[in-house]
Parts: structure tokens; sequence; C-alpha cells
């Protein structure tokens, strides 16, 4: 029984021909694939030598970098000053806020844990336009 109109009977019916749809997507499927493992973000990081790395002396007006020590027994210092983490945010802007230079040196033990340096780091520049560098020497405790 054929239900084509009357004037269309030429036994030829349309199909839908999905091969090269398929063949396309392959093709995009392996493109993809190549590509994939090249797109790796990478995190460049240039730590200055270590001649350079001395912090400058105290001026008359205080010292003349920041630094921010983070230990491994969770002691947090600022320029070897004792502070309370709730209170770190609020002691690195007052600080800042008189000051043209705005780059905060930190330093961090060994055995601190990535995810608590970057928190810390987080905190202390929240709230300002800090610029935030690594120490690459050692600071005694």
């Amino acid at each position: 029984m054929n239900f084509a109109p009357q004037g269309l009977r030429s036994g030829v019916r349309p199909q839908m021909n999905v091969t090269p749809l398929v063949d396309v997507v392959l093709v995009l499927l392996i493109i993809f694939m190549v590509i994939a493992p090249m797109l790796n973000k990478q995190f460049l990081l240039r730590l200055p030598a270590k001649s350079h790395a001395a912090l400058p002396n105290s001026g008359p007006k205080g010292p003349a970098s920041i630094v921010l020590s983070i230990y491994a027994n969770g002691q947090i210092k600022l320029n070897q000053q004792p502070v309370a983490e709730k209170n770190l945010s609020d002691e690195i802007r007052k600080i800042f806020s008189r000051r043209k230079n705005q780059v905060l040196f930190f330093h961090a033990d060994e055995e601190v844990p990535y995810q608590r340096v970057a928190d810390l780091l987080d905190v202390a520049r929240s709230g300002s336009q800090l610029t935030i560098a690594p120490l690459t020497e050692s600071l005694s405790h």
C-alpha cells in the first residue's frame, strides 16, 4: 500500500544519508584529541637571583619592605611581628595605605601546605592592589 500522492509515484523515496555527517564528526574528534594535550596551562615563575633577594635597609620612616612570614607551626608574622589571621587584612591595609611602594614580600616554610599559603595570600591581597613577591632566601625565626 503506497500513500504517496498520485503525481509523485516515481519509485525513489528520499532518505537521509548520515555518512558525511559521521565523517565530519570523526575528523573533529581526532582534531580535538590531538590538540587537547597541547592546551595545558602553565604557570611560569621567575625568581630573582639570590644576590638580589636581600631586603633593602630600613629607613627613617620604617622598614623599606614589608614581609609576610608563614611558619610550619602555624604562626603568621608581618615584619617579624606576630599577627592573628583575622587581623591580617586590616593590618596590611593600614600599613600600605601610607606607602607608595605596594609590594608585599612573603616567605613560607617548606612544610606549610600550599593551600594554606594561597589562602593567606588571598587574605593579604583582599581589598588592596598589592604586588606579592616571594623571597628566595629563608628568614630566621
